[in-house]
């Protein structure tokens, strides 16, 4: 089921991402709205590269010893 978590994991941080947006939107007007689009939107990518290369980028031949 390793393609399920990716797919919730995908859909969760996506959901984070625009809840966050919606509230600095809210909180700080829409101006705030170009600054913090673009930055929340790296750091979900990063978060979510960080998860995926923690789950799948070993090599498969590598041991863990």
């Amino acid at each position: 089921m390793p393609i399920l978590r990716l797919l919730i994991l995908v859909l969760s941080t996506g959901m984070t991402v625009i809840a966050l947006v919606i509230g600095v939107v809210v909180m700080l007007g829409i101006g705030w709205l170009v600054v913090a689009a673009p930055v929340l939107v790296v750091i979900g990518l990063i978060a979510v590269g960080r998860a995926l290369w923690r789950r799948y980028g070993r090599a498969p031949d590598s041991s863990q010893e």
